[in-house]
């Protein structure tokens, strides 16, 4: 099988699938030859290695855009302290701490208070506040 045809394969598996289980399910029916290495995986001494590497390969086709984005959200509610950038090798330092759950809701609360009111964004947060005490159960 050609390089380029792995590639097509995986842009095609990658574009129509909702998560790795998915994206699994649907290389194993593309093509014959793929699915008897699928099956030669459950089998085999590393086979589940082999596997996990696929699940990775399905999160990893991200833009640029993608992860700023998802960078500024887990900023935004406070779950990331800070982060740098090696532009050189494309990878990201981030820092994080933990901290208390009022700390994650006060954050989240000024999140909501940026795109409506502060007197509605502290009755969100008052109810998801009482959701989260009922689900642990305090």
């Amino acid at each position: 099988m050609s390089e380029i045809t792995v590639q097509r394969i995986l842009a095609d598996s990658l574009s129509n699938n909702e998560d790795s289980e998915q994206f699994i399910l649907n290389l194993k029916s593309v093509d014959k030859e793929i699915e008897k290495y699928f099956n030669s995986c459950s089998g085999e001494e590393g086979g589940e290695q082999k596997i996990q590497t696929l699940e990775r390969a399905y999160y990893k086709p991200r833009t640029e855009e993608d992860t700023a984005k998802g960078l500024y959200r887990l900023i935004s509610i406070g779950i990331i302290d800070t982060y740098t950038i090696d532009y050189q090798n494309k990878l990201y330092n981030i820092r994080f701490s933990k901290k208390s759950d009022d700390d994650y809701f006060d954050a989240l609360e000024s999140l909501i208070a940026r795109y409506t009111t502060e007197t509605q964004a502290e009755r969100t947060i008052e109810k998801e506040k009482n959701k989260f005490k009922l689900k642990k159960g305090k």
